[in-house]
């Protein structure tokens, strides 16, 4: 069984893997690991770890561009970056809040509206102000569009929406 297979075996079973060190995975959730997959997991460590260097080493570029973004925007509290091209089924979109942290959402490509995710998480609705937002790039032709008139409430219920459609 090469790498790929039991990442997909893996996948299936409800498991995700990462690196923790160079020589160290982590299996998540514990609960959702048989003895077999962990004896596969420890059989196949050094393919595994292989096989995600290069996916944690996207994540990890993704990350600095998005913190990056963040700092050189000090006026703005919540920044998103998407990579239409790091999976084949899915858009991922890597979030960082100021203050806070990151994330990455993994959006199936079918269902990705890339601006409801800018409308979630305009900087206008902060603290229930209902401000226009200055500018946001559209992130498929590097277009800007002004205007964004909503309030807290709607952007947290379009993200809300968003989410829902996973």
């Amino acid at each position: 069984m090469g790498a790929s297979d039991l990442i997909g075996r893996l996948a299936l079973a409800g498991v995700r893997l990462s690196i923790l060190a160079p020589d160290k995975l982590a299996a998540e959730p514990r609960a959702a690991l048989t003895d077999d997959l962990r004896r596969l997991i420890r059989e196949h460590k050094a393919e595994l770890i292989a096989a995600l260097e290069p996916i944690e080493r996207g994540r990890e570029l993704r990350r600095q561009r998005v913190l990056a973004k963040l700092a050189a925007e000090p006026e703005r509290q919540r920044v998103a970056i998407f990579d239409p091209d790091a999976e084949r089924d899915y858009v991922l979109c890597t979030l960082a809040i100021r203050d806070v942290g990151t994330c990455e959402l993994r959006i199936p490509r079918e269902r990705f509206d890339p601006w409801a995710v800018l409308d979630a998480l305009c900087d206008s609705g902060q603290k229930g102000r209902s401000e226009q937002c200055d500018r946001r790039a559209d992130p498929a032709e590097g277009a800007e569009r002004s205007g964004c008139k909503r309030t807290k409430n709607k952007h947290e219920r379009a993200f809300r929406n968003l989410l829902r459609r996973r």
